[in-house]
């Protein structure tokens, strides 16, 4: 058997990148993520709650320690954390997953409203649709 088959060759040409990421800064510090990384070196197979345990946590290890750590006002006003995600380290379901973005949502929003109201946007550099969430960089 060649090392891409098999049964979680799909998934392991898929997540490596994920789950190779810098060790120092996810695996370390995270019991979770750790395990995973173990697992994808022992070649074990992976279930569906691991991959879901995956995506957040490989989410969750962009957010600065602020967030990770509490609630932190936006620019906005609005109040973003991860904190109970970071407490609850594993059994993510697919909705756990969707309020993990919703709060990376808040933060880009606020990000965009700061850049906006205090460095100024003509509206060539950002152009977003809050209600959508979407953001395009314009030529």
């Amino acid at each position: 058997m060649q090392r891409n088959e098999g049964p979680n060759s799909y998934w392991q040409a898929r997540l490596g990148p994920f789950v190779l990421g810098d060790r120092v800064t996810y695996a370390a510090h995270v019991p979770r993520y750790r395990e995973l990384f173990a697992r994808r070196q022992a070649r074990k197979r992976s279930s569906a709650q691991d991959l879901r345990d995956l995506q957040m946590w490989f989410n969750l290890a962009w957010f600065g320690n602020e967030f990770r750590e509490g609630a932190v006002t936006l620019a906005t006003g609005e109040v973003a954390s991860v904190r109970p995600f970071v407490e609850q380290g594993r059994g993510f379901s697919a909705d756990d997953i969707r309020a993990m973005v919703d709060e990376q949502y808040k933060i880009l929003g606020a990000v965009i409203h700061f850049r906006c109201t205090y460095r100024g946007c003509s509206g060539r550099d950002i152009c977003c649709r809050q209600e959508e969430h979407r953001v395009a960089l314009l030529p």
